[in-house]
């Protein structure tokens, strides 16, 4: 029992909560002891004695530690309070502290903000639900209309929120997404019906309409082997397959050209001769053989098409690599061959709109007569400063900067 309750105040995300159930958690009933007249293994008894010290040791560690990191934790808290800055998940618990209130029972519920909130917005929507984390999620619930709680008490979403994912994408694991909360978000819900009301309900897109039965089929068959609820949060049945909705491909079902076909590549014995006859070893054995592949199939002019029909072009292809990093090698392979190929370079996240307003402060708090940064950020979402807005001030004075435009209206305002 004392085991089971470490590993939930271990995996609380509640530090208040750790802390408090430190001593509980690292404190251990006497060994039992054996009576004299009682026969037992002395070295079987020394080997549990020795685990369980372990064990003991490892717990105490444990907590101890955490409680050095809780110091530090609110070091590091105190010094961003003192340079006034804060990151991503310092801002979504600072959310949730204003959001939430705890109850009598010590249940979250609902703080008079978060209820205020939930009136004003009409409608939220979320989209690749499935790689949310626990504090996205609840903040979601905190300010969604008439927000539920369940059997277990714990607070579900209301009646204006519209959310869309798939559980089999969830890829962010690693970054604290928490599928299990669309699977309950799910389970919670009844399925969608044009004659029934439902505060919560769902509808499965399980048709693909834009793949041929062959695709869909080998995607089945993998995902069917391969992913269970212990392997893939959920089990991959029937509920969960996708299904033919293609009516393009529809006359294409039984043509057994169209089978998926895999490619095995033996990555560490991977010589080819070229014309030379000298032998040529790749750097990427992968990207040369799916070059060899495309280059084949327009060379022979392979036939595709529903409608009409025609040989296939470099237009037609399409790579999916895990990194863009390695679209480069792809495309060296298939130039070689003679085959144009292009990607997409590696913008990163710095070209984003919300990251290019940020920059855009960052450059008016170095020097705010540059117009366009100013404009940007004034225009933003920050200050939503309207087109016709800006027209007006800007007609003030043409020959002025935006900044001191401002100064003299805020004078006038004044």
């Amino acid at each position: 029992m004392k085991i089971e309750k470490a590993k939930s105040v271990l995996n609380s995300e509640n530090n208040d909560e750790i802390l408090k159930n430190a001593d509980y958690c690292t404190s251990f009933d006497r060994l039992v002891t054996v009576k004299k007249n009682i026969e037992y293994n002395e070295e079987l008894r020394g080997k549990y004695k020795a685990n369980r010290d372990n064990f003991k040791a490892l717990i105490k560690e444990c907590f101890t530690q955490l409680k050095y990191l809780d110091e530090d934790l609110k070091i590091v808290w105190e010094k961003k309070c003192e340079k006034n800055s804060i990151n991503f998940n310092d801002g979504e618990q600072l959310a949730l502290n204003i959001l939430c209130d705890i109850d009598e029972n010590d249940c979250i519920k609902q703080s008079t903000l978060a209820k205020s909130l939930s009136e004003y917005y009409d409608i939220i929507m979320i989209d690749e639900y499935q790689d949310s984390n626990n504090k996205q999620d609840l903040i979601f619930k905190l300010i969604s209309k008439n927000c539920n709680i369940d059997d277990k008490q714990n607070i579900m979403y209301g009646n204006n929120s519209f959310l869309v994912g798939d559980v089999k994408q969830s890829i962010y694991k690693f970054r604290l997404a928490n599928p299990q909360n669309f699977i309950d978000t799910f389970n919670y819900s009844t399925e969608f019906d044009y004659n029934k009301y439902s505060s919560n309900a769902y509808i499965k897109l399980n048709k693909n309409f834009r793949s041929s039965n062959q695709v869909i089929d080998f995607v089945n068959f993998i995902f069917k082997n391969i992913m269970s609820e212990e392997c893939g949060d959920l089990e991959y049945d029937e509920s969960e397959m996708l299904y033919f909705g293609a009516e393009q491909y529809k006359e294409e079902i039984n043509n057994n050209d169209l089978k998926t076909e895999i490619m095995l590549i033996d990555d560490e014995n991977m010589e080819t001769d070229d014309d030379n006859d000298e032998t040529e070893i790749h750097e990427n054995n992968e990207a040369f053989c799916i070059a060899q592949k495309i280059a084949t199939m327009i060379k022979t002019e392979v036939i595709i098409g529903v409608d009409k029909k025609r040989p296939c072009e470099a237009r037609d292809f399409c790579i999916l690599v895990r990194k863009n990093k390695y679209t480069k090698a792809y495309i060296n392979e298939l130039q070689k061959l003679g085959v144009y190929a292009k990607g997409e370079e590696e913008k990163g996240y710095l070209s984003s709109r919300e990251i290019m307003i940020l920059l855009d402060v960052l450059r008016i708090i170095d020097n705010p007569l540059q117009d366009l940064a100013m404009t940007a950020v004034m225009m933003s979402p920050m200050f939503m400063f309207t087109a016709e807005e800006m027209t007006i001030i800007r007609s003030i004075d043409k020959e002025k900067h935006i900044y001191l435009l401002l100064e003299e209206i805020s004078d006038i305002s004044i």
